[in-house]
């Protein structure tokens, strides 16, 4: 697809120089012009396209990395709350004992 894009580059730039009517030597410059222009520009294509699935490998990383946090805060959260649900019962059960035996001591 680039070596097309490149031939007809280069053939617009014959036609161009042809319709001109300049010289062989000018348009053989305006010709490696345009290839050297086609090449670089598929070199920064290249690299364009190498930097993007960079940055996509990335970002599915961190999603990964995101999503097994979110599952280990989560987890974290479940855990302390049971923590508090059972040692409130048993605060309380704590608690009672201690008030029937204040209770009884009085008695």
């Amino acid at each position: 697809a680039s070596e097309r894009g490149a031939a007809a580059a280069a053939a617009a730039a014959l036609n161009a120089v042809a319709s001109q009517g300049l010289p062989a030597e000018s348009w053989a410059a305006e010709l490696a012009e345009a290839e050297a222009a086609a090449e670089a520009w598929e070199r920064r294509t290249m690299a364009t396209e190498a930097e993007c699935r960079r940055l996509r490998e990335r970002v599915v990383a961190l999603e990964l990395q995101s999503a097994k946090q979110w599952r280990t805060l989560a987890s974290q959260r479940d855990r302390l709350e049971s923590e508090r649900s059972s040692g409130l019962a048993e605060m309380q059960g704590k608690a009672a004992i201690a008030l029937r035996q204040k209770a009884a001591a009085t008695a």
